[in-house]
């Protein structure tokens, strides 16, 4: 998400210098208009207004990257969770997340990025996602989706990293929009109404996990384990 988010503020760059250039490379649309009015029109639009109201649009729209500046900050805590065994624990903002125990994280990196068995597992793991992204994320994909594999290769490093992982996960469970956080508290008014006040908050916790997971029961390997009630 991040990605697309850089390379949308610089695509705004590049839409600017094209209008102010006056080639309207990116605007073939607008150019063949003004062509055709200068020829087919008496009064053909002034070209230089044209361009002046489009650079305002485009320039209020990079304001867009005002709305980001805090992921901008965090730019290289975030690449730590595909590339922890090139990150540097001096570049790593991890003021935002003063709620975690991470006291251990700066050696355990350190003990990490010695290490050629885990440090492979990262490399695979970027293997693994340029796999999905070549992919197109298609029903024939035989890999899960990135925030799977990127979660699986985090929960597999053993507790010797017990403050990475902490970082890690914590990172992950970032909510890029608030859509997510609104729908976590709408599941949560649902579950826990007037009429069903008496839940503990440990149910209650259980019954938003299950509303809001992604992931499918495989009931007819659940019920294969079962032995059936047979009759008598």
């Amino acid at each position: 998400m991040f990605c697309d988010i850089r390379t949308f503020e610089r695509k705004l760059q590049v839409f600017e210098r094209d209008i102010e250039s006056g080639q309207l490379k990116y605007f073939r649309n607008l150019k063949i208009h003004l062509e055709n009015s200068t020829i087919f029109t008496d009064n053909p639009p002034s070209h230089q207004e044209i361009h002046k109201e489009l650079s305002s649009i485009v320039a209020a729209a990079k304001n867009f990257s005002n709305r980001f500046l805090q992921f901008q900050k965090m730019e290289k805590t975030l690449y730590f969770l595909t590339s922890p065994d090139k990150a540097k624990y001096e570049e790593l903002d991890i003021s935002c997340l003063h709620w975690l125990d991470l006291e251990n994280l700066e050696m355990e990196l350190l003990d990490f990025q010695e290490s050629s068995i885990w440090k492979n597992k990262f490399y695979a793991l970027r293997a693994t996602l340029e796999k999905i992204e070549c992919e197109g994320m298609t029903t024939d994909s035989t890999v899960g989706s990135s925030e799977n594999e990127i979660l699986k290769v985090w929960n597999s490093l053993p507790n010797n990293f017990k403050s990475m992982k902490a970082l890690g996960i914590a990172l992950l469970s970032l909510f890029g929009s608030s859509y997510a956080c609104e729908q976590l508290f709408s599941a949560l008014n649902y579950i826990k109404s007037d009429t069903r006040n008496r839940l503990t908050d440990e149910l209650s916790a259980a019954c938003v996990a299950l509303k809001l997971t992604e992931y499918e029961p495989r009931f007819g390997k659940c019920a294969a384990c079962i032995q059936q009630q047979k009759s008598h």
